[in-house]
């Protein structure tokens, strides 16, 4: 086992891992995201791939590593949703206030009830939605792994939807069925 320490924009957090383990999913696992969420990784000069190892890269026990992690805007989070989902208008999903000093927040109320959203991308989990975040009449069946993550500061309804007979349950949000 070797313990690592990892410098972000959020501070320094020490990693446990084994040489033949993949950096990218350790590390992200102790940061809270999910390995998609990592932007670089680099050790040295060295940028670090997703598939690569301490063993393969000869880092050892001590090491420092350097991360940044993705943070997507809510545009960028609604044209994953677009992408996803070919019927959805652009229009009717930008009916909110985002704060210009930091584009992943959303200040008010995020309302995309019936509009059809079978699927939302991985990136839903980086906003910051400081009322209500309302799903009512979609056709979702799936939600995110990095929904919860997503940071919602009134209710979060997802009533009308046909999620898998286990209901989520994430801690912290409070989920109206």
């Amino acid at each position: 086992m070797f313990i690592l320490e990892v410098t972000s924009d959020e501070g320094v957090s020490t990693v446990t891992i084994t040489p033949t383990e993949l950096l990218y999913v350790i590390v992200a696992a102790c940061f809270g995201v999910r390995p998609a969420f990592i932007d670089e990784l680099w050790f040295g000069n060295h940028l670090i791939e997703p598939d690569d190892t301490c063993e393969g890269l000869g880092i050892e026990d001590g090491a420092m590593l350097s991360l940044r992690i993705k943070i997507a805007t809510f545009e960028e989070v609604v044209g994953e949703i677009i992408e996803l989902n070919s019927d959805i208008q652009y229009d009717d999903l930008m009916n909110v206030t985002v704060d210009p000093n930091n584009p992943s927040n959303v200040s008010g109320d995020i309302r995309w009830a019936n509009l059809g959203i079978c699927l939302l991308p991985e990136s839903l989990g980086v906003l910051t939605v400081g009322g209500n975040l309302d799903l009512i009449g979609n056709n979702l069946n799936t939600l995110p792994e990095s929904f919860d993550k997503l940071t919602i500061g009134r209710f979060l309804d997802l009533s009308g939807n046909t999620l898998s007979p286990a209901k989520p349950q994430f801690a912290g949000l409070i989920i109206k069925f």
